[in-house]
């Protein structure tokens, strides 16, 4: 199992391979993305310059109540410059470990791990990096 970050992103992921990843964070599930590209961005927002990439590729949730045939665009279709795949740096984090250290996550801000073929969604939940990116609820 292997975080996904945007330092490691563009050397693990090949054009045309498929590769499973999960998440376990506000929700847990697993999918299948095909993968295009890696496209850099460069963003000005209130609290500073932000720098990531998008991944660029096909996803295919796997589940139940997930077809098996349909696989979706990455990209946002109203905004092309925003993926549903996405990581960035800030400088002022917050405390935010997803920040901090650039990690890709799905469109709701769910840290996303390569998993190998023998490894379950169950194991990223006990991770202790995994455990460091959880909001902070309470």
């Amino acid at each position: 199992m292997q975080l996904l970050t945007i330092e490691n992103a563009a050397k693990i992921l090949e054009p045309g391979e498929i590769y499973r990843i999960g998440y376990d964070a506000l929700n847990k599930g697993e999918f299948l993305y095909d993968h295009s590209e890696t496209r850099p961005f460069t963003r000005e927002i209130p609290r500073g310059e932000v720098k990531g990439i998008n991944l660029v590729g096909k996803m295919k949730f796997i589940g139940p109540g997930f077809s098996d045939d349909e696989w979706l665009d990455t990209i946002n279709e109203e905004n092309p410059n925003f993926s549903k795949l996405s990581g960035a740096k800030l400088k002022d984090h917050n405390d935010d470990i997803r920040m901090k250290i650039g990690v890709i996550t799905k469109w709701n801000g769910e840290p996303l791990w390569i998993l190998d073929d023998y490894e379950s969604i169950e194991e990223i939940q006990d991770n202790p990096l995994n455990e460091a990116m959880l909001p902070k609820i309470f």
